[in-house]
């Protein structure tokens, strides 16, 4: 138990980060007047599960040492999966009193952001995994 949470602490604290980023009523969220993106928010729902994704996939190489396989990928897909879409539900749910409202596009970004990740991290895991298990 104490090597599951070692390995994952750093995806336990970016949920909290990402509920947090979630869930903070609409109000309270800064908007710099000097970013002028469009759909910034969906650029900011692709990163913050892209670094999820890849702190998962990073978990999951410190737990096993390394000897990652096929089945982690897919469950770390499906936590991104279940926690996208737990936030957008959530939002949904307490959308009158959160100023904020579920939006299948967020969820879309979401997925979007792990898959590359996912990819990313496929193409150049020789690279960078033996780093990660020292």
């Amino acid at each position: 138990m104490k090597l599951f949470l070692k390995s994952f602490i750093y995806s336990f604290l970016w949920m909290i980060v990402i509920v947090l980023l979630s869930l903070l009523p609409g109000q309270d969220i800064p908007k710099p007047s000097f970013i002028n993106i469009p759909y910034i928010d969906k650029i900011v729902h692709f990163f913050m599960y892209f670094i999820f994704s890849l702190l998962i996939i990073y978990g999951y190489l410190k737990y096993t040492k390394g000897n990652l396989r096929k089945k982690h990928i897919i469950i770390s897909f499906a936590i991104i999966v279940f926690w996208g879409g737990l936030m957008e539900i959530l939002q949904g749910v307490f959308q009158f009193s959160l100023g904020r409202n579920m939006n299948i596009v967020d969820f879309i970004a979401n997925l979007i952001g792990s898959l590359v990740a996912i990819i990313l991290f496929y193409f150049t895991s020789k690279f960078w995994q033996k780093y990660i298990i020292q």
